[in-house]
């Protein structure tokens, strides 16, 4: 795992995480198929009310990142949901979850990070926290050729309330951690500071788009980054349908579950 990093705006280290994508355990829906085309949604939306303190949930001291993501995601959705379902979501829950990964608390070296795959596999199995996954499915395939569809984080924003992000992260994104943006710097592809995963692995919530870019949430804090930055980073965009979701207009939400059974029976 990479070295801690101190976050300016905390004022203490936090973790990155996420493994390598990697060939998964299990067979992957893409998303892309289900949506309706050609909708014109907004040209940008938040959905996290103006929050700007949310839960560390474990990972400034271990590297739980694929867990903390799911678990704003959670946070995300209660803040829209006519009821709030969610049971003792905290660090301790969190941390539980984690053990999922092979961590045993109190070994240092059993921290070792897990994969976004199999993060939200367990997720739809077991939940966290009284919430649970119905399924989920990648956005796209691959980083560094403009592959993160803008189209398709804007669908599952608006009709899911969160897309989790996995990425390679450059060395070059640390000094514009906290009050700055991930950007693309002038010196990329070139600089071997600026190569995807120079600095490591690292996943987190999306809570926002706009006309410049998104808003993730990590460490318990708002991280802005650009378009560009996703196109050259990200590795592997998921899109995660909640247990409680019903239909919409805009998600063929049948002949997902039907693609989705098939995919589980084999």
């Amino acid at each position: 795992m990479p070295p801690d990093f101190f976050h300016p705006v905390l004022g203490h280290t936090v973790k990155l995480g996420k493994q390598a994508f990697a060939p998964p355990k299990r067979e992957i829906m893409m998303l892309h198929p289900f949506f309706k085309q050609a909708v014109q949604y907004p040209a940008s939306l938040s959905l996290a009310k103006g929050r700007l303190q949310w839960g560390e949930f474990g990972n400034d001291d271990l590297s739980d990142c694929t867990v903390a993501a799911i678990a704003h995601m959670i946070e995300v959705w209660d803040m829209w949901a006519p009821k709030d379902t969610t049971v003792g979501l905290n660090d301790q829950a969190v941390i539980k979850f984690y053990e999922g990964s092979g961590y045993v608390p109190g070994q240092s070296n059993t921290d070792q990070g897990w994969t976004v795959s199999d993060a939200l596999a367990q997720f739809k199995k077991s939940g966290l926290a009284g919430e649970r996954a119905l399924g989920d499915g990648l956005l796209s395939l691959g980083y560094g050729e403009g592959q993160v569809g803008r189209y398709d984080i804007q669908a599952c924003l608006n009709i899911f309330q969160g897309v989790d992000l996995g990425a390679m992260l450059p060395i070059t994104a640390q000094a514009q951690t906290g009050s700055g943006i991930w950007d693309v710097t002038t010196g990329y592809p070139n600089d071997p500071n600026s190569q995807p995963g120079s600095w490591g692995g690292h996943s987190y919530d999306l809570v926002s788009y706009g006309l410049l870019g998104v808003t993730g949430l990590t460490w318990g804090v708002p991280q802005r980054m650009t378009w560009a930055f996703l196109d050259a980073y990200v590795d592997e965009p998921w899109g995660v349908v909640p247990s409680e979701f019903k239909e919409n207009p805009n998600f063929n939400l049948q002949s997902y579950l039907k693609q989705l059974a098939q995919l589980t029976s084999v």
